[in-house]
This record gives C-alpha cells, sequence and structure tokens, in this order.
C-alpha cells in the first residue's frame, strides 16, 4: 500500500504526516486481500474561500483498489478530527464491502450444499 500525501493552503509538517500514516494506514487490513497494487491518495488542507471567519479543514481521502475506486471527503473545524473521521467512514464503507462478499460466498455454499444433498437421496 502506498500512501501519497498532500496539502493545500497550509504547511505540511512532520506531525501531520505521521499522524495521517499511522491512520490511513490501520485501513490496510481491509485492504490486503484486494492484491498489491492500492494506491492511498490524501489531501488535506485549509478552505477559508466560502467562510466569512475561523479555518475549516477539509481531508480528502482517495483508494484506488483493482476494480474500484473508495473516495471519502471531510469538513470540520479540526484537521485531526476530520482525519479521524475520514478513517473511520472508509473502515465502515471497506468493512460493509467485505461482509458482502462473506455473505456471497455463504449463500453459493449453502447452494452447493443443498444441491450435494439431493444427489445423496
Amino acid at each position: 500500500m502506498h500512501i501519497n500525501i498532500r496539502a493545500t493552503g497550509m504547511d505540511l509538517t512532520p506531525a501531520i504526516t505521521q499522524y495521517i500514516e499511522s491512520k490511513i494506514g490501520s485501513l490496510s487490513k481491509f485492504l490486503i486481500s484486494e492484491g498489491e497494487s492500492v494506491m492511498v491518495d490524501v489531501v488535506v488542507g485549509r478552505t477559508t474561500s466560502h467562510h466569512k471567519a475561523g479555518d475549516i479543514f477539509q481531508t480528502e481521502v482517495n483508494i484506488s483498489l483493482p476494480n474500484r475506486l473508495v473516495r471519502e471527503v471531510v469538513e470540520g473545524e479540526s484537521l485531526y478530527a476530520t482525519i479521524d473521521i475520514a478513517k473511520d467512514k472508509l473502515a465502515q464503507n471497506l468493512g460493509a464491502q467485505e461482509s458482502k462478499k462473506v455473505t456471497v460466498f455463504r449463500k453459493g455454499a449453502r447452494k452447493i450444499k443443498s444441491l450435494l444433498r439431493g444427489w445423496k437421496r
């Protein structure tokens, strides 16, 4: 898994980079079964052009898998909070996809088992 990190409208410090790598890196348990060609693009930044006052931060995460793209965009008042929320939403989305695969596999296995039971009689 390769993580590409960029910043818009702010400086990218080593602390922010390390935090992103640790949080997004924890999603690798969902991505290992997908294969080796997993590309993660993370863009963090400050978006203040359409707000009257205060810092509004945005975290955008794009995960390019072999057969699909998983994307999450989160805005909030804290950069670290937006990173955490994006990671949680991605984990939920990737976990749901994994459970769908297991459900389809089990459904097929039940069908095969019922067919084999019919042949024994």
